[in-house]
């Protein structure tokens, strides 16, 4: 987890948001490999075709990519890989039983306290010297930040428990379409090429009949048989 952020604050600073938000729908594809492999789950054909509607549009969208950075793609592409392994390994851990949901934010954050307090130490910051301290709105705003970070961790693995890690992942990937192409427009740091929007519109239209499909039931595996059942006995 404390790497997955260092990379999210590093790759922001080299990519555009739009394509930060796009790239960062290669999570779901290293969901699905992982899932398949680790949970040994199964797919329907519509719901894979939908995952590589969204891959083929990130891959046309950064083909086109006129503000190409190497740095930012590795940096982008290792939180990708890293927050499907945090996902898949908190539905692996919460299938298992072996920790409530409070447990396994519990050691998750031992576990990560040690790396956290070296990355600080490395970095060279210093908390007494920061003047902001005196200020007690500055206080509240971030007592506010650390409550608001306690709900949305919760929620995230509440989200993977009930979910699954895949449509957990679709559906983070769905809430940052508004913003990707609002990132087109803000921050100036976007550069327009025909390729790279029609990459980003497909990924986007991907991830919406993905959504579409999982919440209907319309095409998972169990639906499938059924309708594969029905068809046989008549």
């Amino acid at each position: 987890a404390v790497v997955s952020t260092q990379s999210t604050g590093g790759s922001t600073q080299s990519l555009s948001i739009a394509m930060f938000t796009v790239l960062r729908r290669f999570t779901v594809l290293f969901v699905m490999i992982g899932e398949i492999i680790i949970l040994q789950k199964r797919f329907s054909v519509l719901t894979l075709v939908t995952v590589f509607a969204m891959i083929f549009g990130v891959i046309v969208a950064s083909l086109g990519d006129l503000a190409f950075e190497l740095s930012g793609y590795v940096l982008i592409l290792t939180n990708d890989a890293l927050t499907a392994a945090y996902s898949i390994y908190i539905k692996k851990i919460d299938d298992n039983k072996s920790l409530g949901r409070l447990g396994m934010m519990y050691y998750n954050s031992i576990v990560s306290l040690p790396l956290a307090i070296v990355i600080f130490l490395a970095s060279g910051d210093s908390v007494s010297d920061f003047e902001g301290w005196s200020d007690p709105w500055f206080c509240f705003e971030f007592f506010a930040c650390n409550m608001l970070g306690f709900i949305l961790i919760y929620s995230s693995i509440l989200c993977t428990t009930v979910c699954g890690a895949l449509t957990q992942n679709v559906v983070g990937v769905l809430k940052n379409t508004v913003m990707t192409y609002f990132g087109m427009w803000y921050g100036g740091d976007y550069i327009f090429s025909w390729v790279n929007f029609t990459g980003i519109t497909i990924s986007a239209f991907g991830g919406v009949v993905y959504s579409y499909v999982t919440f209907t039931g319309r095409d998972s595996p169990s639906a499938v048989k059924k309708k594969q059942g029905a068809t046989s006995i008549a």
